[in-house]
């Protein structure tokens, strides 16, 4: 499995929900889904930060799944919700439980 851990600044997370609506629907075509989403800032004007686990199958996945022609359509319901993202390939899962 192929996961990253993605570091979102918001600028307005109801286009952010849109925008992942939308997204998520192209991911699943490459067998790739959000595990979790994590909201660690919200201000007033509405932007903030959140951070989501994500999982693909493999890297070529992931990589068709940002290529693909209908992720890049949504660029501009991206820019109005997103600021900046670090995205950080997840080397080694550990478990304490």
């Amino acid at each position: 499995m192929y996961k990253l851990l993605v570091t979102l600044q918001v600028l307005d997370f109801q286009a952010l929900d849109e925008f992942e609506q939308r997204a998520s629907k192209v991911m699943a075509d490459y067998q790739g889904k959000i595990i979790c989403v994590l909201e660690t800032k919200r201000n007033e004007d509405g932007s903030g930060e959140e951070f989501h686990i994500v999982e693909f199958p493999e890297k070529d996945d992931f990589d068709s799944y940002r290529n693909d022609p209908r992720l890049q359509e949504l660029n501009c319901l991206r820019e109005k919700a997103i600021s900046g993202t670090e995205i950080k390939t997840v080397t080694k899962e550990k478990s304490y439980s």
